[in-house]
């Protein structure tokens, strides 16, 4: 399943990267090809906030790229699929201190899958 080959891929993938603070990642990658961007997050809100910053980011992209240039480019990036919880995840609960009340924490507890670039 596709689920099966992100989680494959994912594994590989060497570090992490925080979506909040490193968007940029996001741009530079959209312009060396299609590439496979899987995001986890501790929960899915997070997830959810992460989707956020990916979209802002191709926003952004997509905006630069139209005034550089009267060509289509085509697609920027495309969602494979909106955050979910992940069904690999971790079972063990993180404790965070900051977890706001009745929220639970695990490792790559909700996912979400990009391809970016045309």
């Amino acid at each position: 399943t596709i689920a099966d080959m992100c989680q494959s891929a994912q594994s590989a993938l060497p570090g992490s990267v925080d979506v909040k603070s490193n968007g940029e990642t996001a741009s530079h990658n959209s312009g060396i090809g299609r590439t496979l961007f899987v995001i986890t997050a501790y929960t899915l809100e997070e997830c959810e906030d992460d989707a956020e910053v990916v979209s802002e980011v191709v926003e952004k992209v997509a905006a630069k790229r139209s005034l550089s240039t009267e060509k289509n480019l085509g697609t920027v990036a495309r969602q494979l699929w909106a955050p979910e919880a992940n069904p690999f995840s971790s079972r063990l609960e993180r404790n965070t201190a900051s977890a706001p009340p009745g929220r639970k924490y695990y490792e790559n507890g909700a996912w979400q899958a990009w391809l970016l670039g045309p």
